[in-house]
């Protein structure tokens, strides 16, 4: 059940300019020095773990089950070169009503990858697909009786939980990019999550789905994706995707995700100075994925410096997240 292809023509191996993709801001959000580190190469020690490898794939598979949901749906080849990606999703959108998939937004150079793009008429709706899981059943009886749901705290002033904070922002991206291009239109961000209320009614899933693994480029990690072979029947049996409005939850970090593109756009090109100002060291750097010791660049060593092979490390100490120091600040930017 693959999507048929709009093919783009070859693109060249010159360097392009640099945009601030989806992941880009999420990475920035964390810590502005990964701006830095995504945009010039820096060794990303994910890059080859085999567990993210296999979580890779089942998030291939639970795409193709979303797109499965839309068999009229057109998939956008990607060429690397987001201002070609952006103007054949321009000209795709000129239909009324169309679903594309892998569409590009660009306004100035902040892009955005859309998983599902659906309009009908003067409406988008903007899916992103997650494999995160979720229980829908619950989740829509809590928002039914006028309750947080599962996306937002429980009390108030009700803000996005932390668990999905990455994914909200995400596609809250996403709408303002696509209501910059488009204004006038109705957006509607969507969550396409795994639902643990639902049950798949198939044995062996792995072998309703045709995997392909693309070769990674210089710094960055394999991409999978995987196509849904089955038949309507069976689709239906392993529905264990569901589609859920998070329009509240976008409206809520609307404003926060909106300055920060624009400031990380402004960035793209700045030296490492323009991107740590400000920044303090902290326990978060122990996970790091720019700490890739032996590496002629490790984005860890960057930031600390001298202090990257000290031993013992601070950030070797039990449980230094929650540490306090002597006057009741972090323990971790007191020590440095």
């Amino acid at each position: 059940m693959a999507a048929p292809t709009l093919s783009s023509p070859s693109s060249s191996l010159a360097a392009r300019p640099r945009t601030l993709s989806k992941s880009d801001l999420i990475a920035a959000r964390h810590c502005p020095a990964k701006l830095y580190f995504r945009e010039n190469g820096y060794p990303d020690a994910r890059r080859d773990d085999p567990y993210r490898a296999m979580l890779a794939i089942g998030g291939s598979m639970v795409e193709a089950l979303a797109r499965a949901r839309y068999p009229e749906g057109i998939l956008l080849d990607y060429s690397g070169d987001a201002a070609s990606d952006f103007a054949r999703t321009r000209a795709a959108l000129e239909a009324a009503d169309v679903t594309l998939f892998e569409a590009t937004v660009l306004v100035g150079r902040r892009q955005a990858r859309v998983d599902i793009l659906e309009r009908r008429g003067k409406v988008f709706r903007v899916i992103e697909v997650k494999a995160s899981s979720f229980d829908g059943m619950e989740h829509a009886h809590e928002v039914a009786q006028g309750r947080s749901g599962a996306f937002l705290t429980k009390r108030p002033p009700n803000r996005v939980n932390s668990d999905w904070e990455d994914e909200i922002a995400d596609l809250t991206y996403q709408v303002v990019l696509l209501e910059q291009i488009m204004p006038g239109f109705v957006v509607e961000p969507v969550l396409a999550l795994v639902d643990t209320s639902k049950t798949a009614a198939l044995d062996y899933v792995p072998g309703y789905f045709a995997f392909v693994r693309h070769p990674a480029s210089a710094g960055s990690m394999r991409r999978h994706t995987a196509h849904f072979t089955g038949s309507r029947e069976d689709f239906a049996l392993l529905d264990v995707v569901t589609e859920v409005d998070v329009a509240r939850e976008v409206a809520i970090m609307r404003d926060e995700i909106a300055e920060l593109a624009l400031r990380f756009e402004s960035r793209l090109d700045a030296p490492f100075e323009a991107h740590t100002e400000g920044v303090e060291l902290s326990s978060k750097c122990g996970k790091c994925e720019f700490r890739t010791p032996g590496e002629s660049r490790n984005g860890f060593a960057t930031c600390w410096g001298e202090l990257a092979e000290a031993r013992p490390h601070v950030l070797e100490l039990y449980n230094v997240w929650s540490a306090k120091a002597p006057n009741g600040s972090d323990l971790v930017p007191y020590m440095v």
